[in-house]
């Protein structure tokens, strides 16, 4: 929270975790306030039962089912066996953090066609967990692609880009030198 401190009261906001909500409110410099005991534990994704997602403590192997509705847009990042943080507030989850990066397989990608660069050199593929990206022309179906959670999905795709035409580069440039 955050206090500004006038003469015998205290000016603060406080966050609900569960809405993102800000609320300002004033007390007496000697109230009592009651901390909320947040817990974030390591978890690993098991698998998913419908709408249902479940979870294993990675401290005492104890299991968590969270509904899809709770986990968001991160349920396109979820694959089995993938180590998360969820934070928890009195057994309800508030929030899953994702690892930075994720290596996730291409199960769906057409083949590159020759001399095909009027779509800016990137094509559409699909993730093992259904997530759709697009990815540079030499990704082939079965290959591993690094996903960043971090960055949104049009710079991941023009970072690939940019990779792709680099690599194209060297590649010329090496087959002109030798």
């Amino acid at each position: 929270y955050n206090s500004l401190n006038n003469n015998n009261s205290n000016q603060n906001s406080k966050k609900n975790l569960r809405t993102g909500a800000t609320t300002e409110y004033t007390f007496n410099s000697s109230a009592k306030v009651e901390l909320a005991r947040i817990e974030r534990k390591p978890m690993q994704y098991l698998y998913a039962t419908g709408d249902n997602y479940t979870f294993m403590n990675m401290e005492d192997y104890s299991q968590v089912e969270i509904n899809a509705s709770s986990l968001g847009d991160d349920i396109k990042y979820l694959k089995e066996n993938l180590n998360v943080d969820i934070t928890f507030y009195e057994g309800e989850m508030l929030g899953l953090s994702l690892p930075d990066k994720i290596e996730m397989e291409v199960i769906k990608t057409e083949p590159a066609v020759k001399g095909n660069t009027s779509q800016s050199a990137t094509k559409d593929a699909t993730l093992e967990t259904g997530y759709e990206i697009r990815v540079p022309l030499f990704v082939e179906q079965g290959e591993k692609v690094i996903i960043s959670k971090i960055m949104p999905k049009k710079e991941a795709e023009q970072k690939m880009v940019n990779m792709y035409q680099e690599l194209k580069a060297l590649f010329l440039f090496n087959k002109i030198t030798n």
